[in-house]
This record gives structure tokens, sequence and C-alpha cells, in this order.
């Protein structure tokens, strides 16, 4: 299955979602999703507290995830790099 790199990064910022905010999550998610740098840099920090989980992930592998988010995600954009690949090939599902 082909996914975007949007929705790789859905998936996995998901774990990190407070319970009672993760239906809300979900719905603004297939609601609202655009593979655009300005529609992801305001979602995903608007459900999931990236400063805190980028020094403190819950699983070592989800680091490259949070400094993909925080990094590379300003100096390249959208684009599979090599923090994101090494994020793809850790991921739990």
């Amino acid at each position: 299955m082909y996914r975007t790199i949007v929705e790789y990064l859905y998936h996995g910022f998901r774990p990190y979602v407070a319970p009672a905010k993760l239906m809300a999550y979900d719905e603004d998610f297939k609601k609202n999703a655009k593979n655009s740098l300005a529609s992801v840099k305001a979602f995903f920090p608007k459900y999931v507290d990236i400063s805190y989980y980028h020094k403190y992930p819950t699983r070592l592998e989800d680091v490259y995830l949070f400094n993909y988010f925080v990094i590379d995600l300003d100096v390249y954009g959208l684009k599979q790099t090599d923090t994101f690949k090494a994020f793809k090939r850790g991921m739990r599902y």
C-alpha cells in the first residue's frame, strides 16, 4: 500500500495523541488532510506536544519521527530524507 509522507506522520504521531483528543484527531485529519508543509506544521502540534516528546519519546525508534518533524521539515520540506526512511524502517505497524 502506498502512503504519503503526511499519512506516515499521521500514523506515527497517533500514539502520542491524548486519548480524549483521539477521535477529534482522526476526524480532523480525514477532513483536512493536505500534502502541504504549512498544513502539516499546523495540524500535528495541535494534538501532539512536539517539544516534550521530541526530548522524551515513548519508543526509541520514534526519535526519527520527531527529528524529521522538528528539523528535516524546516530544511527539506515534505521529502523523504534519511531520517524519514529510518523512521519508516522502525515503524510498529
